[in-house]
């Protein structure tokens, strides 16, 4: 049985880590499988060093650069879909099931449906862009949600299974507390940095974009700066996909953070391949998305990093934390800020939260 994934995004984001995790997983247990992306790029890189065949597929740029939430059947997409759908015939020589791991991939799919077909959902869509993912979801086999979540966006519910983001560490069955590392690069420079900050430090990570929320983060760690001298608010992670809105985003972030008299207590480490060294040494991870997160993979790493996490309640955040952190209503900073000074200035209750984040990467997310 060999499968082909399918993914529009080259780089590595929170997908695109999980679809590789998925894709080494299946090839240390013999699978056979290729990668197709429309350009080079750190996934195929990676895909290649373990082994997998990666092919490109022409894509239209105007197809790639279209927002999730503006995705429709205009007459210019429309009239590029007949070649797409040769070369994916074409890619598909060889292979058995088309496996997709990313929106686009996911209708552009559709286009094969002789195949088996599987999609592996990773988003909360609304309006358009929810209803007409529902009339294509009739064409793949099986739908895999990364949580209940995703899962309560789609009509046809009986062929969609849940299946959980898992987070490996080293030695497969926590022999370390050292994720496996498949990338070549560590920033050492990034991390003697944040290493050698001399008192508290409270982190969000992920790539810098509005639905993120980076500003949210900000906002929480100006309360608690007000409250604590010692403490430093550490932005892992920059913009990952090049586009106005998000280069203006960071601006406003970098700009907002003079205005509240912060710049000397919160560090932008910027773009790191690896950020597990950096993740291990904060006191509190914090994450606090603007939009509804599908899931929340960096609150699984936190938890298996032995890192205690405070988040607001959106999206399947609650599913993932369970009891195991801090998750208060939806923007209360207040109540998030009282929480973060609670840990850090309680080494007891840091502690059994820590047993609790771990069991409960443990039991659920391995």
């Amino acid at each position: 049985m060999k499968v082909l994934f399918f993914d529009h995004v080259p780089v590595f984001s929170g997908g695109e880590r999980s679809l590789f995790d998925v894709m080494l997983c299946l090839k240390e247990r013999g699978w056979e499988m290729g990668l197709l992306l429309p350009r080079w790029g750190d996934l195929a890189e990676e895909a290649k060093k373990i082994g997998v065949e990666v092919r490109l597929i022409s894509i239209p740029d105007f197809i790639l650069r279209i927002k999730r939430e503006e995705i429709g059947l205009y007459p210019r997409v429309l009239s590029s879909l007949s070649p797409i759908a040769k070369e994916l015939r074409k890619a598909m020589k060889g292979y058995d099931i088309l496996y997709t791991n990313s929106q686009k991939a996911h209708c552009l799919s559709v286009l094969v449906p002789e195949f088996p077909i599987i999609w592996h959902f990773r988003d909360i869509l609304y309006g358009r862009a929810r209803i007409l993912m529902n009339m294509l979801s009739v064409v793949p086999r099986r739908i895999i949600a990364i949580s209940q979540a995703v899962r309560r966006q789609f009509w046809l519910s009986a062929k969609v299974r849940i299946v959980y983001n898992a987070v490996e560490l080293a030695g497969g069955y926590g022999e370390s507390d050292k994720f496996r590392v498949i990338y070549d690069a560590v920033e050492p420079e990034v991390t003697e940095k944040i290493e050698i900050i001399k008192g508290k430090k409270i982190g969000m990570v992920g790539q810098i974009a509005p639905w993120k929320g980076q500003h949210n983060f900000i906002e929480v760690m100006a309360k608690v700066l007000k409250k604590r001298k010692d403490v430093y608010g550490v932005v892992i992670g920059d913009v990952v996909f090049d586009k106005p809105e998000n280069r203006k985003y960071k601006e406003m972030l970098l700009k907002r953070v003079k205005e509240l008299g912060i710049d000397d207590r919160i560090i932008f480490t910027g773009y790191i391949k690896n950020p597990y060294p950096a993740m291990s040494s904060l006191d509190v991870l914090v994450h606090v998305p603007e939009e509804e997160e599908p899931f929340g993979r960096v609150l699984v790493e936190a938890m298996a990093l032995k890192v205690p996490v405070v988040s607001h309640d959106i999206g399947g955040i609650k599913e993932v934390v369970g009891d195991a952190g801090f998750v208060l209503p939806y923007k209360d900073f207040d109540g998030m800020s009282e929480k973060i000074l609670e840990i850090i200035e309680n080494p007891s209750l840091r502690e059994k939260l820590v047993e609790k984040g771990r069991k409960r990467w443990e039991e659920n997310f391995r």
